[in-house]
Parts: structure tokens; sequence; C-alpha cells
């Protein structure tokens, strides 16, 4: 018995319209997902741009002094408090 899966691909998020014709799934663009790639991909936001995610860590490494890491801008900030 075949089962013919509709591939519905996202124009914005796949690199084309073929998907694979036993699970659906489309072949996405990098920062998009999901099965037509109409989503972004974990980590990513505001679809359709598809945006890192800032992370930002902090941590007091001594008493009065905190330290700021943020993957948007690279850097860690040393910040007293």
């Amino acid at each position: 018995m075949c089962v013919y899966v509709a591939c519905d691909c996202d124009g914005i998020g796949s690199l084309g319209r073929s998907c694979d014709v036993t699970t659906g799934q489309c072949r996405c663009r990098p920062n998009y997902g999901g099965r037509n790639c109409g989503q972004c991909a974990a980590g990513y936001y505001n679809y359709p741009a598809c945006q890192r995610k800032n992370r930002s860590l902090s941590l007091t490494v001594m008493e009065g002094i905190e330290v700021t890491y943020s993957s948007e801008v690279a850097k860690a900030i040393a910040v007293q408090k």
C-alpha cells in the first residue's frame, strides 16, 4: 500500500517544494523548522525573519560586581552594583 503525503512546503522557509515522500518533511533553510518549514527553528523567533533569540547570562563574580554575557553582542560586560 502506498500512502501519498502532501508536501505543502512553505515558500519562505523551505529550500523547495519537494519533500520526503514517506514523512512529508520539507528541506528547511537555516533558522527554519517544522514539517513544512513554516516556523522558526528552536532558538529563533519572529517568523518569517527567524532571528536568533538573545541569550544572556548574569552572575556575581565578587560582591558588588555583576558580569552579564550576551550572545547578541557576543561580549561580557562587568557592572559595579
